[in-house]
């Protein structure tokens, strides 16, 4: 994806000027974007919302397994 430089910042581990336009994978041009280092040139699409009746709405929720709180601190005498 295109993207215009706002800011003096990095992409793909290379140091870009502002003003400079250069091509960033979509993710980080993304990240850029919303940060104000950057200005999108092409448009930005929306990842789509699962649709009700579709497969991946209608799962239910998963099985989590129970935990239990975090101890603080020493165990008492005697309790293993």
């Amino acid at each position: 994806m295109k993207i215009k430089i706002l800011r003096n910042t990095v992409v793909n581990g290379t140091p870009v000027e502002v003003g400079a336009v250069v091509e960033a994978p979509k993710a980080d041009a993304q990240r850029l974007v919303l940060m104000g280092k950057a200005l999108a040139l092409e448009p930005i699409e929306e990842a789509e919302a699962p649709v009700a009746g579709s497969e991946t709405a209608e799962a239910g929720p998963t099985e989590t397994a129970a935990l239990e709180p975090a101890r603080r601190g020493r165990k008492p005498r005697g309790a293993e």
